[in-house]
C-alpha cells in the first residue's frame, strides 16, 4: 500500500544483526576487525541475501538491518549469517573471535528505497539485545510463521521486558533445527501398518503467485483432507502439519520424511469466472514417481458451501487409483467463506498460545463464527474446549459455570451434526474433564474415531482417559498415534504435554520429565504442562528443581493448592491422586482449604 513521498507500508520480516563486543574488538585490532567485517558483509550481499531473497537496508560498522518478504527466509538467513561468520573466523584465538546477536520480528513497516521505519524495526533491535553471542531471539509474530524442527528449534523465553517498552514481549530463542529433525516416527506393529496408507495433502499452488500456495489453495487442500479422512484404509496427516510444511521449499523426500508418510498429494488451483481449475498428482516419495494425476473444474460457490461434487469425484478417482476401491460419499461441513476459514485457523492458534489477551480474543472470534454460521458445529465444538482450557489454566472465576458452558457448546455442536468427529472428541473431553463421566468420554472418543480414524485429538484425549484408568501401554500407544497423525502441528507442545502425562501416570518419571521439558520449551505458559513437570521432578527424585518450577507455576496459577488440584483432577483412582498430591507437596505447593 503506497503512502506519501514514496513510502510503502508492507508486512516484512525484519532482521537486526549486531556484532558482539565490537568496541573491545576494535580497540584490540581495528584494522583486522574492519577487514574481516567487510569480507563478511560482502559475502552476505553476494551469497546469503540472493539465496534468501532479502534486502540489505543498512550496513554499519558493527551491524546490519535486513528485510525479507517471508519470515522463513529471514530465519534461514539468520542461521547462515552465524555459520558464515564462524567459518570465516577459522582458527583465530577466542579473544579475537567475532560473533553475532540477531533479532527477528515480523511486522508492518514503512519503507522506501533507502530505509525502513516503524516500531517493528525497534522491536527487532531490542530482541537482538536478548540474544546470546551466536544466538537469535525472535518475536511471537515471527514464531507463529515458523515450523518447529524445520525452520529452527525454538525455546520459549516467556514474557520479557525490553528497554523503552511499557509492556513485556513474548520472545523465543531460535537455533538451527537438529539434524535428526523433530518428528517422532510412528511405531506401530507391522500388521497395523499394512492396514493403512499414510498420506499428506500439501496446499495447492497458484500459477499467478509463481507457484506459491494461496489461501484458496489451502482451503481446497482442507476440503481434500475432509474427504480423504473418511477412508478407513487411509491415515491422513492433519492439515495444520501438512499446510505449514507445504510453505517451505523442501524436496519431496524431505517433506515425506518429516511428515512420516509414503505418499504426498500435491497440485495447483486457479480461479476463473467463478470456477476453480484443480490439478492433482499423487507422488510416491520412495521413488519420486507420480503414480496418479488428474484434474477437474469445480464451481467455487459449490465448494464454499460444502458441496463440490466434482472435487469428490476427483477424490474417488484418486482412491480407485491408490487402493482400487470406490470412495464413500461423505458430506463435509466447512465454514462457507474463505474469510471464516482463515478466522477459524486464527482462533484455534490464539486459543493454544495461552496468553490471556489472545485467549480472550479467541473466544470473541469463535463467538463471531458461531453467529455467522449458525448451522456449523465447528466453532461450537472449539468453544467447548475454550471453557475447559479456561478451567485448566486457572483463569476461570467460576469453574462450575465454565463446565456447564463447555457441555452446552459441545452438545449444541452434536445437535447440528451427530457424527462430527471433532465435536464428538471435544464432547468426550468435556465429559472426562468436567463431569468425570468415564463411560461417556470413552463412548465419544470411540465414536469420533469410527467417524474419522485420523482425528488426532481423539487419540490424544483417549490416551489420558486410559492413563487415568492405569491402562498404561494402551495410553502410550494412543499418544504415539496422535503424535504420528500431527507431527508438525503448531500445537505440538499440547501433544507433548499428554505424552508427559501418560508417562507420569505410568511411573516413568524420566520420560515424563523429558516430554514435559519439550512441551514447556514449546509454550511456557501452559499451566497443565508445568503441573505435570513439577510432579514428575518431585516424584522422580529432583525436588529442588520441582520447587523452582513450582514457584513459576504459582505465578501463573496463584490459586493452586493440593486440594484445589484434587477437586478438579479428572482421574478417579484415589491412590493415583494421592501420589500426585504428594508430588505437589514435595514441590512446596500448599495443601489449601
Amino acid at each position: 500500500m503506497g503512502d506519501r513521498a514514496g513510502l510503502v507500508r508492507q508486512i516484512k520480516a525484519v532482521l537486526v544483526v549486531d556484532l558482539v563486543e565490537s568496541v573491545r574488538l576494535m580497540q584490540a585490532d581495528e584494522a583486522e576487525v574492519i577487514r574481516r567485517w567487510r569480507l563478511f558483509v560482502q559475502a552476505v550481499r553476494q551469497d546469503i541475501l540472493p539465496r534468501f531473497q532479502g534486502r540489505m537496508v543498512k550496513s554499519l560498522g558493527d551491524g546490519m538491518l535486513l528485510e525479507f518478504d517471508h519470515t522463513a527466509q529471514a530465519m534461514g538467513a539468520a542461521h547462515e549469517l552465524h555459520r558464515l561468520l564462524a567459518a570465516q573466523a577459522g582458527p583465530c584465538a577466542d579473544a579475537s573471535r567475532m560473533a553475532l546477536r540477531v533479532g527477528l520480528h515480523e511486522a508492518e513497516v514503512v519503507s522506501d528505497e533507502f530505509d525502513i521505519y516503524g516500531v517493528g524495526v525497534n522491536l527487532a533491535a531490542r530482541l537482538a539485545g536478548l540474544a546470546d553471542p551466536g544466538g537469535c531471539v525472535i518475536s511471537a509474530e515471527a514464531r507463529h510463521a515458523l515450523v518447529q524442527g524445520v525452520d529452527a528449534d525454538f525455546e520459549d523465553m516467556g514474557q520479557c521486558w525490553l528497554k523503552n517498552l511499557g509492556e513485556p514481549v513474548r520472545a523465543w530463542r531460535a537455533r538451527p533445527a537438529a539434524a535428526t529433525g523433530v518428528v517422532s516416527r510412528l511405531e506401530l506393529p507391522p500388521d497395523q501398518l499394512a492396514l493403512q496408507l499414510r498420506l499428506a495433502v500439501l496446499p495447492l499452488s497458484d500459477p499467478q503467485l509463481q507457484g506459491r500456495a494461496s489461501t484458496l489453495g489451502s482451503f481446497v487442500a482442507e476440503e481434500l483432507i475432509t474427504r480423504l479422512t473418511r477412508q478407513p484404509c487411509l491415515s491422513v496427516i492433519s492439515s495444520l502439519s501438512s499446510q505449514i510444511l507445504g510453505e517451505r521449499q523442501l524436496g519431496i523426500q524431505a517433506q515425506a520424511a518429516m511428515l512420516g508418510v509414503r505418499y504426498l498429494l500435491r497440485g495447483s488451483c486457479a480461479e476463473f469466472g467463478g470456477r476453480l481449475r484443480i490439478y492433482l498428482e499423487l507422488v510416491d516419495a520412495r521413488g519420486l514417481d507420480v503414480v496418479w494425476a488428474d484434474s477437474t473444474v469445480e464451481e467455487l460457490g459449490a465448494l464454499l458451501t460444502g458441496e463440490g461434487e466434482r472435487l469428490s469425484e476427483l477424490v474417488s478417482r484418486l482412491m480407485r487409483a491408490l487402493v482400487g476401491a470406490e470412495v464413500l460419499k461423505a458430506e463435509s461441513f466447512p465454514l462457507p467463506t474463505l474469510d471464516s476459514f482463515s478466522l477459524l485457523l486464527s482462533a484455534v492458534a490464539k486459543l493454544h498460545r495461552l496468553t490471556l489477551d489472545e485467549f480472550q480474543r479467541a473466544h470473541q472470534m469463535l463467538e463471531l463464527l458461531a453467529e455467522r454460521h449458525p448451522r456449523s458445529p465447528i466453532p461450537r465444538a472449539w468453544m467447548g474446549k475454550w471453557h475447559v482450557m479456561r478451567i485448566g489454566q486457572g483463569w476461570s472465576p467460576d469453574p462450575q459455570r465454565d463446565g456447564q458452558q463447555a457441555a452446552y457448546h459441545t452438545a449444541s455442536a452434536l445437535d447440528l451434526q451427530p457424527d462430527h468427529a471433532l465435536s464428538l472428541t471435544l464432547d468426550g473431553f468435556v465429559a472426562a474433564y468436567v463431569r468425570r463421566d468415564v463411560a461417556r468420554a470413552q463412548q465419544r472418543y470411540d465414536a469420533a474415531l469410527a467417524a474419522n480414524p485420523s482425528e488426532s485429538l481423539a487419540w490424544l484425549f483417549k490416551s489420558a482417559l486410559l492413563a487415568y484408568g492405569e491402562e498404561h501401554q494402551a495410553s502410550a500407544d494412543c499418544v504415539q498415534q496422535a503424535l504420528g497423525l500431527s507431527p508438525l502441528d503448531p500445537m505440538r507442545y499440547y501433544y507433548e504435554h499428554f505424552a508427559a502425562l501418560s508417562a507420569l501416570l505410568a511411573g516413568d518419571h524420566a520420560r515424563a520429565i523429558a516430554m514435559g521439558e519439550r512441551s514447556l520449551a514449546g509454550n511456557r505458559t501452559h499451566a497443565s504442562t508445568l503441573r505435570v513437570l513439577v510432579m514428575a521432578l518431585a516424584l522422580g527424585g529432583e525436588p529442588a528443581r520441582a520447587r523452582i518450577l513450582a514457584q513459576e507455576l504459582l505465578r501463573l496459577e496463584p490459586g493452586l493448592t493440593q486440594n484445589a488440584f484434587r477437586r478438579r483432577y479428572p482421574g478417579w483412582r484415589e491412590p493415583q491422586i494421592d501420589t500426585l498430591c504428594h508430588g505437589l507437596d514435595l514441590a512446596g505447593i500448599p495443601p489449601g482449604p
